[in-house]
Formats: C-alpha cells, structure tokens, sequence
C-alpha cells in the first residue's frame, strides 16, 4: 500500500516538472524572436602591418560552416570604409590611404547577413606626412660650391638607404648621374669636379623604414645655396671680428664679409676647417698666432685641436688644390703634419703694449670675497706683470663665482687686458686643473652702467702654462672701472673647488 502511495506522489511531480519546463522554454522564446540565438564564429590572431599609404590585414578565421562572407572595416575622423570578402580569405590590402591613424575591424558574416564580434586593431600608414618619413636620412648632410666643383659630406648613412643617387648637369650641359654608397660615405670629403652648379643638383634616395612592408621612393631634394655655418665658425667670427649672425641684417654682413675675407686667424679648438670653403676669396689662414705660451714646460694640452683632423686636412688640401690656399701655423696648433702650403711659424711673440699699472691703479677686489682677508690682499699679483706670481683664493666645497673690479685712478682709454695663466707643471695633480678656460669682461665710467667689453659677453682663454691671451676692446673708449668675471673649476679628482690666475693687466 505504501508503494502505491509512493508512486502515484513520483508521477505528480513528474507532471509539475514537465509543466514547468514548458513554461521556461515558451519565456525563452518570448525573448528569442523566432527561435535559439546563434552567434556566428569569431575571427582571431588579427594584424596589421603599415605599408606605403596602405594597411595590410591579416587573421585567422573560425571553423564556423556557416560563415559566408568576411567584412573589413576601416575608420579615421568620422568617415568609414569596409569591403566584403569571401569566406576563404584571410588577408586584405586597404589602399591609398592618407596620412592617419585607422581602425580597423573585421568580422564573420553568415548565410543570413548576422555578423560575428569584430576583432579590432588600430594602424598608421606611411606617408609623406609620416614623421618617420621626414626624418629618412637625406645622406648628404654639408655641401659647398666650389666654382665647378660640388664638394659634399655624408656623416649619415645606415642601412635603411637601399639606394641613393645625386643628379646634376656638367659643365658640357649633360645630364649626369652619381651613385652614393656606402664605402663612399666612409671615405670622407666627396669631390666631384665639372659641375654646373648655377643647373639643379638633386638628391634621390629609396629605402625602407622598420616596419613597413614596402620600399619608399622618398620625396627629392635640391642643393641649394643655403649657407649653414657650424655653430664653432660663427663663435670664431663674433669673437675676433664682431660679427653675428642673427637677424636678416647680421646675416648678409656675415656673408660679405665671408665672400671678402682674405686672411682668416684661428687660435682656439674647432670641429674642422670645412667652413672654409664658404669664403670664395680666402688666401691665407693663420693658426694659433695668438696664443702666447711660455714654452716653459710645453705638453700637448696648449696644443688647439680638431675634433675632425681627417677632414680639415682634406678640406686644406682641396682649398690649396682649387684656390692656392696657405697656411701660417704656430706651434704646430691643430695638426703636425707637413704641407707645401704649411708654412711653420713656431712660438708667436707678444707686442710690446703700454700696460696700466702702478700709481694708475687704486684698487682692486673681488666683490665675492668680504673683508680684508689673505685672499683678497694677494689680487694685487695680477697686476705686476710677472708670471711668478698669481692669485688662488682658499679651496671650496661648492662652485663660487668671481667678480674682480679694477678701479683705475681717473677715466682713461683702453684698448685692452692682457689674462695670463699661472705657470704650472703639466704633471700637477691639482694646478692645471684650476685654470680657467672663459672670462666675462665689463667695462664702465661710473661704476654704475656696464657694458662689455669685447664683441662677445664671454671670451676663450688658452690654458697653456702660463699663456697669455690679448683680449682687445670691441671699440677702445674712456673707463674708470674694469670688472672681470671668473668661476671656480672642479679638481678632477676630488669635490674640491677652486681657480688660479698670474695676470689681469689693462692696457692702453
């Protein structure tokens, strides 16, 4: 009797249950319109390489049968773009492109048109416009017009170039042709002779950029006769010559007096000579002539030198070869080599000057030091124009600039200082490393109004032993007072800081 019971409460349960999954199944197709949802495979492994003004796609699709078609969409500012592929494909080329970053999605589509989750990626092709474009190496990165010949560098070239050529007309009116490579590019000064230089002188370069699929044909250029003076060249010329290169006006004074100089002085380290061959009629350059060293213990630091050797010495050769070039050279500042047209002019010898000392002086201080210390009572050995003696303030943990006035005894003209080192033993640990290589000069009538003294606000000093550097007034006049501005250098091998000097003598 009991399993009777059992069974019969078994089949009314079974009933309820059927009943409601019934009513599960009806919601479920409430809400799933005609029938089950069924979502169409999803395409993978998507990407995209950036080409010349163009993408290219590449994915993976799914194992879906019923995929029809592939869809790729790309999009940039608002304005959108796709192509229907068919199920096979696996890879899209989207062209001519313009300079923008794109998204870009593909996507599976069924026999019904529904539309699988796109996978979705974004890309830049290249361009003209294109960063990476721009800055290509343009290969030749300093040329000069010679007359008729075309003289150029290549400091640039890397593997990217796959080929370069420069285009010109020769002085016969033909169209010629120079293939750039590489082992040219290690060999320095480039020399073509019998160009028409006054003919259009174009560079071509192909290459590729890392990560684009394509070789890019990039945009030509001319050379043009745009001057661009290193930054060492114009420093020579404002210092010994006063002339800037700034605005318009500066600009074509500069160039006149490039086109007219004849004799050239250079006295202090340089990158190379190769400015040179922007003065058309130059005769003669003159090298550390005014670098007067004691020869008391001469060593290779009071030696002015070039960061390029090689090149200046090319370039001297070619500017002898083309203009008959010479050169006055002074213990053997820059290169010791021997050239017919190196004339050795060995150590330079001061002029006699008229120097202000004595009586003419009333004072003179360092406006950084206070007090009537040992420090500031030994500024007096600048002025007594002997090189055994000099002025070192104490030693300081920290870097300390030195403002030295000079009071003379009533305004006067002066045409200039003389700055002399002190005399030191090239082996000292700590002497010559106190040496200051720069000074600021000012002059004034009043103590109050300042003006510089020379053409450029910081002048170069040599560092020889006990050198000497004339440095004249830009335009001599009437002062009273002389303030000459020096800081401290570091010891080389400790935090110690300090500077040493032997002479500071105006002179009239």
């Amino acid at each position: 009797m009991k399993r009777v019971k059992y069974i019969m409460y078994l089949g009314i349960l079974l009933a309820l249950l059927a009943g409601c999954n019934e009513t599960l199944e009806d919601t479920y197709s409430d809400y799933a319109g005609d029938g089950k949802i069924r979502y169409v495979g999803k395409c993978s492994e998507m990407l995209v390489k950036p080409g010349w003004r163009r993408l290219k796609v590449d994915w993976v699709n799914c194992m879906d049968i019923m995929v029809d078609k592939i869809k790729v969409s790309w999009e940039a500012d608002g304005m959108k773009h796709d192509t229907l592929l068919t199920s096979d494909m696996t890879s899209c080329d989207i062209r001519n492109l313009a300079d923008n970053t794109y998204r870009i999605d593909v996507c599976a589509i069924d026999k019904n048109g529904n539309e699988s989750l796109p996978i979705t990626d974004y890309a830049r092709p290249y361009s003209y416009e294109h960063e990476a474009v721009r800055s290509f190496s343009r290969i030749i990165s300093k040329h000069y017009f010679i007359d008729n010949n075309l003289v150029f560098f290549i400091d640039n070239w890397n593997d990217s170039i796959v080929e370069a050529k420069l285009c010109y007309t020769d002085i016969y009116n033909k169209k010629k042709e120079h293939l750039l490579v590489k082992e040219e590019a290690q060999q320095g000064l480039i020399h073509l002779e019998g160009v028409n230089t006054k003919e259009p002188i174009i560079v071509t370069r192909k290459g590729k950029l890392e990560g684009c699929t394509d070789l890019i044909t990039f945009a030509d250029y001319s050379l043009t006769n745009e001057r661009i003076y290193s930054s060492d060249f114009k420093v020579v010329l404002q210092q010994r010559y006063g002339l800037k290169n700034e605005n318009e006006e500066q600009k074509l004074l500069f160039d006149r007096f490039v086109d007219t100089v004849t004799v050239l002085e250079f006295d202090y380290d340089l990158v190379s000579f190769e400015d040179l061959f922007y003065c058309s009629n130059l005769k003669k350059i003159v090298c550390g002539k005014n670098r007067y060293l004691s020869g008391l213990n001469p060593n290779s630091v009071d030696i002015s030198t070039l960061d390029n050797e090689t090149r200046s010495l090319e370039c001297l050769d070619l500017l002898n070869k083309v203009r008959g070039l010479q050169v006055d050279q002074y213990n053997e500042h820059y290169f010791n080599i021997s050239r017919p047209y190196i004339n050795k002019k060995g150590n330079p010898t001061l002029p006699n000057l008229n120097y202000i000392q004595g009586d003419d002086i009333v004072s003179i201080k360092d406006l950084s030091v206070k007090g009537d210390s040992e420090d500031a009572q030994e500024l007096v050995n600048l002025l007594d124009n002997n090189p055994d003696t000099w002025w070192e303030p104490s030693v300081a943990t920290s870097p300390r600039t030195h403002e030295i006035l000079i009071t003379l005894k009533e305004v006067q003209v002066i045409k200039g200082i003389k700055v002399v080192q002190r005399l030191y033993r090239p082996t000292s640990s700590s002497q010559k490393y106190y040496v200051s290589d720069k000074i600021t000069i000012e002059v004034s009538s009043d103590n109050v109004s300042w003006t510089p003294m020379c053409y450029m606000r910081e002048n170069m000093l040599g560092i020889g032993s006990g050198e000497s550097t004339l440095i004249p007034m830009a335009e001599p006049h009437a002062v009273k007072y002389i303030k000459a501005t020096l800081s401290d250098r570091m010891h080389n091998s400790s935090l110690n800081f300090n500077m040493t000097l032997s002479g500071l003598i105006p002179y009239k």
